[in-house]
């Protein structure tokens, strides 16, 4: 199966080594999942960094959170967060700007979409022996504890 990705972008020339066709393959793995997840939480009005943000924050409890603690914690760009507190207040999903809490809206949300996401993702994911979702694992942390 080796190779797939330089059709799936077109490319006519080979690639230069395999480093490159992984990190290809890997940066369009991560996109798949993106637009896969934001199709996911659509039908609720989120996007998968406005869930995480929210996720995030129910974790924090009632104290909630100030902003660079969010940021730490996030899994996507954090140079968004300004943005997606901006949409999450403005849908009276979170309160505070100092420190930043989720409200009962947002509570009410989340546990309305609670197992979706994780059900898509067993689906998607089913294919796959446990061994190898612990070799992915395992690559992509390693991959990430070398920069």
């Amino acid at each position: 199966m080796s190779g797939r990705i330089a059709d799936e972008i077109r490319n006519s020339k080979p690639l230069a080594s395999l480093e490159v066709e992984a990190a290809l393959n890997i940066r369009r793995t991560g996109d798949f999942l993106e637009k896969w997840t934001n199709d996911v939480l659509a039908p609720a009005g989120l996007r998968g960094d406005e869930y995480n943000v929210l996720r995030i924050l129910r974790g924090a409890g009632a104290q909630g959170h100030p902003s660079s603690e969010i940021r730490a914690r996030m899994i996507q760009d954090a140079d968004r967060l300004p943005a997606i507190l901006h949409t999450l207040r403005t849908r009276a999903l979170i309160d505070g700007t100092l420190r930043v809490s989720i409200t009962l809206r947002g509570l009410d949300l989340l546990a309305s979409l609670d197992g979706t996401l994780d059900e898509a993702l067993r689906d998607r994911f089913r294919q796959f022996s446990p061994d190898m979702l612990r070799t992915v694992i395992d690559v992509m942390e390693r991959l990430r504890a070398g920069a």
